[in-house]
């Protein structure tokens, strides 16, 4: 008998490698900026770290250990009336949510990290969805020569770091308040002023009713108007947005900025291909 009870205080890591003691639960939680979803397989709310997990009809695919980042993905699926998917709704994201999923088991309070990563991508059915993840190590950067020789500038506008943009993006912000929203045209008389295009080729941002950053890309700029690539839902006239400048990716625009040391694209690459097949080249 006293083995009996030694054998049913044991840790979590006996009870997943025994045969009949191990009675899994998995925990899920997605996180988005400020946000949290927190979700359990269990049939009653289970409290960890200050969150409480809610029931929910949620599961996982096995998971998978390999070099290749392909295999090591996850895909969960739950109802698509679950608040978290509504992140997807009615256009994609402009940020990251990531998802952590925890394994528990019953009448054990241990809990432990089975798998951090984040959501790529929503499939939606009548009634499911199901959101394939990566797992954190493959966000990281790709070893190995990224570049290209190329007359554009290849660097993300205002990306900061070592051979990167570096532009301030602060200093080249449009702060305006919106005066009309239809869908993806807004508009501001505050960028009135700017050259036409200027703004094209940046981004809008602001604070949205939830406390959450929300940005969208601008692809057209005239006067007041610009367009964005997605609407943005419970966005309206009275808004304080910030808009902020784009570029045309080449020396010209670069140099204007006051950036040309820092411009990445090759001004003299030769117009005339050396591999065309021309047994003369010059």
């Amino acid at each position: 008998m006293d083995v009996y009870f030694s054998l049913l205080d044991v840790s979590f890591n006996f009870r997943e490698i025994a045969r009949w003691l191990g009675q899994p639960v998995q925990l899920f939680r997605f996180t988005r900026q400020t946000l949290a979803w927190c979700y359990t397989s269990a049939d009653r709310v289970i409290s960890f770290a200050g969150d409480d997990y809610t029931p929910l009809a949620i599961e996982r695919e096995n998971l998978r250990e390999s070099y290749e980042r392909q295999k090591r993905r996850v895909t969960i699926t739950l109802p698509a009336s679950a608040a978290v998917c509504d992140n997807w709704r009615p256009s994609p994201l402009g940020d990251v949510i990531g998802v952590t999923i925890l394994a528990r088991h019953r009448g054990d309070d241990d809990v432990a990290v089975e798998w951090m990563g984040r959501v790529m991508q929503p499939k939606f059915t009548d009634s499911t969805c199901e959101l394939t993840c990566d797992p954190s190590s493959g966000s990281a950067r790709s070893n190995g020569l990224q570049l290209r020789w190329q007359r554009g500038c290849p660097f993300a506008l205002y990306g900061q770091g070592h051979g990167l943009c570096n532009l301030d993006a602060a200093n080249f912000a449009a702060p305006a308040v919106l005066e009309s929203v239809a869908g993806t045209a807004w508009s501001a008389s505050a960028w009135a002023g700017l050259p036409i295009g200027r703004l094209a080729g940046g981004y809008v941002e602001w604070v949205s009713d939830q406390g959450l950053l929300t940005r969208r890309s601008i692809t057209a700029h005239a006067g007041a108007a610009i367009t964005v690539d997605y609407v943005a839902p419970g966005l309206a006239a009275g808004i304080k947005v910030t808009a902020y400048h784009g570029c045309a990716h080449n020396y010209a625009d670069c140099a204007a900025k006051g950036n040309s040391d820092n411009f990445g694209g090759c001004t003299k690459l030769p117009v005339k291909n050396p591999f065309s097949g021309m047994p003369i080249w010059w």
